[in-house]
């Protein structure tokens, strides 16, 4: 009898190195820039950051000296080593707990490839369209495919490989994780676990 996969639970992927944050952050602010001459500059500029992790694009934005943003920011799980300057609020899948057209920037910067199935990968996209602004833009990354290093495991050819064997390679090619310290294995050791 054929086995069905059950969903996996998504773990949070957070880049933690704050100097490639700043450096992604001013990419972004970059390449928006040209379009935001369409906001009405009476108001702050509306933004929302998909997937913050970190939270330093978004803390880079709320607190930018010229551009006058009110930042908001969501992920699944919250992982901010940064949390001034910007509102944030943790969801349960891609559906974004705002009204529509509700922000004039909206960031999904490698967000994509940890959505899920393709019909999620597609709300994700249209959630992104729903809550934008007409004549608002949409800042969306998204991994390339036949890049030489991959940029979460920063193993090389791991994307150009047959999606069969990423899998087993990343079990061959990953080291296990370290054993946990001495301290927490006596401790376990002297309480039984609870039986169900």
């Amino acid at each position: 009898m054929k086995q069905i996969a059950q969903p996996q639970a998504r773990l949070g992927h957070v880049a933690r190195d704050l100097s490639s944050r700043l450096k992604k952050s001013q990419k972004i602010e970059w390449i928006i820039r040209p379009y935001l001459h369409e906001a009405d500059h009476s108001r702050k500029i509306k933004l929302l950051d998909v997937g913050t992790g970190s939270g330093y694009i978004a803390h880079y934005f709320a607190t930018h000296p010229t551009l006058r943003c009110e930042t908001s920011a969501v992920d699944m799980t919250d992982s901010r080593e940064i949390r001034e300057g910007f509102s944030f609020q943790q969801v349960s899948d891609t559906t974004l707990p705002f009204p529509d057209e509700t922000f004039d920037v909206v960031i999904s910067n490698h967000v994509i490839e940890h959505v899920g199935t393709i019909s999620e990968q597609a709300h994700h996209l249209s959630e992104l369209s729903r809550v934008l602004r007409k004549n608002g833009v949409i800042y969306l990354a998204v991994p390339n495919r036949w890049m030489l290093v991959e940029p979460h495991y920063r193993i090389a050819f791991l994307s150009w490989l047959p999606s069969s064997w990423r899998t087993p390679y990343l079990r061959w090619s990953t080291p296990p994780p370290p054993p946990p310290p001495r301290a927490i294995i006596t401790i376990a050791s002297r309480y039984p676990s609870p039986r169900p």
